[in-house]
Parts: structure tokens; sequence; C-alpha cells
């Protein structure tokens, strides 16, 4: 219901179930839109301790925010992004098949996020050097240290005898930095390991093998998840210390960059989306939805 308004459908909230955590505001039924990109809300009080289903459905709002359709009580409601650390997810008990598949799930979001700040970083840094602008050296070390874990997350992932279906894909915005990665990941002073560019973005569990992988998945996911924080500071960090001149250039390279850098710059900041939406499991909101994200081995390479 109300899809004409709710019209981002986010697969992995689908069937979520949530908790408040203390009494929030809630939308009730759907936003009202008055033009193009501004909506009127009705909001009442949902109580701390009840629970809601996420539809999988989401509006953005002109001011940034989302609000993701709930059901409760038998009726529609939605919840605000501004408002998710004031939410947990419902999960069954370690070592279940679903809470498994949903630490899988955001392990690939945030390998995939992290993927985009290494292409992001790549070039910044080849920019700043073609122009002989020194930057930290702790910016080149622990670009290659988020590479590595990546590349070895992403094997381990993709070599599971638990997984199947495993689906690979490159970037669609930010490929055009692959070489970038490549030629930073090469550099003898450094070190060298394989560069990869296409990565794991969908598998499905083996239901068989559930109790038997959570410790190993559980790990993984963990790691990402500090990589995620990590790789948003270095670059907010990167972009924020090149010249008005080479940021400016960087930025007319490609028409993702400008966010993609802001989005690094509020999370790092703490203001951002991506720092309350992870525990649900959701991933970015519209951003790395598989079919955005799948392209073809050809194109990529």
């Amino acid at each position: 219901m109300y899809e004409e308004i709710f019209n981002l459908k986010l697969d992995a909230l689908a069937n979520v179930k949530i908790k408040a955590i203390n009494s929030v505001e809630i939308g009730l039924g759907a936003p009202t839109k008055f033009d193009s990109d501004k909506y009127g809300t009705v909001k009442v009080m949902f109580d701390g301790g009840k629970t809601a289903t996420m539809t999988g459905l989401a509006v953005e709002f002109s001011d940034g925010d989302y609000g993701y359709q709930i059901i409760f009580n038998n009726q529609y409601g939605y919840i605000f992004s501004s408002d998710m650390a004031q939410w947990q997810r419902v999960t069954s008990s370690n070592g279940s098949y679903q809470v498994i598949q949903d630490y899988i799930n955001e392990l690939i979001s945030n390998n995939k996020w992290i993927l985009e700040n290494n292409l992001l970083c790549a070039r910044g840094l080849e920019l700043a050097q073609s122009v002989g602008v020194a930057m930290p050296v702790g910016f080149r070390q622990n670009l290659y240290n988020l590479q590595a874990r990546l590349v070895a997350r992403n094997l381990k992932l993709k070599e599971s005898d638990s997984v199947q279906d495993v689906q690979e894909a490159a970037s669609p915005n930010f490929s055009v930095y692959n070489q970038s990665l490549v030629t930073f990941m090469e550099t003898p002073q450094i070190g060298i390991i394989p560069v990869i560019y296409i990565i794991v973005v969908a598998v499905i569990l083996i239901a068989s093998t559930a109790v038997t992988t959570w410790a190993i998945f559980k790990s993984l996911h963990a790691e990402s998840k500090a990589d995620f924080s990590l790789s948003s500071d270095l670059t907010a960090q990167l972009v924020k210390y090149l010249p008005a001149d080479t940021y400016k250039q960087l930025m007319s390279e490609n028409a993702a960059n400008q966010k993609k850098a802001q989005e690094a710059i509020d999370a790092a900041s703490g203001k951002s989306l991506l720092n309350t939406i992870k525990y649900i499991g959701a991933g970015l909101i519209g951003f790395w939805a598989i079919d955005k994200f799948l392209i073809s081995r050809n194109k990529a390479q």
C-alpha cells in the first residue's frame, strides 16, 4: 500500500522486525505530497518496547531524511532515518539461518562501501602526487591496509563452502578509478597484492551450514564494520586535505564524487544515516541496491 509514495524498494528491509528502544515519533499512514519534493506528515508517538515490521519500501524527503514504511497493529506508518538510533532489530538466537544471512548481507554492504572509498582515495592520492602536493604518509598505508583486508574478506566469502549463488560486480560509478587503485596497490614501496575491483555483491547461505559457520561470518562482519568506520574517516580526511583546485578537479571527474565525498565526511562526523542504519542490516539506502551495482564483467574490465 502507498507504493506511489514509498517508491524506493529496499529488499534488505523487507519483513525485518524492529523494536522501539524508547518512545519515538512515527508517521501515520503515508506522507502527503504537496509538490515535487515537499511532504506533509501526521506524527504519533510509538511506545518503547513495541514492535513493527518493515515492508522494504521507503521515501526520500527533500531534507535528505528518509521514511521507511512499517506495519504495526494492522495499520501502516513509517519511521524516520533521523530516528534510527531509537530502533533495534529483533533477531533470532545466535547461529540461526537468518541472523547469519543478515551478517553476510551487511558484510557485503560494508565491502561495497569500502571499495568505492578506496577507489576515490586512490584517485585523490594520484591527483595530489601529479601536482606535487605531499599527503600524510599514513593516508597511503591506511588505504593499502583497507584494500588488503577487503581482498582477503572477499576471497573468504567467495570461496566459502557455506554459500551459493555468488554474484560479483564492480561499482557502477567508481569503476572509472579501477586503474588508479591498481597502480596504487602495485607500488613497491607499500606492498604488492592482487588487486580486485570486482567483488561479491550477493550470496545465499546454505541452510545446513548455518550453525558451523556462525563464528566465521561473525568475525568477518566485525572486521568489515570496523573498516567501514576507518574507511569513512580516511576518505573524509583525504578529500578535505586536497588543495581547492585539486579537490575541484576530483569532484568534476565523476558525477558521483561529490555525493560520495560528502557522505564520507558526514559518516566520519557521526551525522550520517550510515552510522545509524547499519545495525539493522539495511545497508545504504538506495545506494547499494543490487540492480545498481551489478554490471557486466566486460564493462568493468
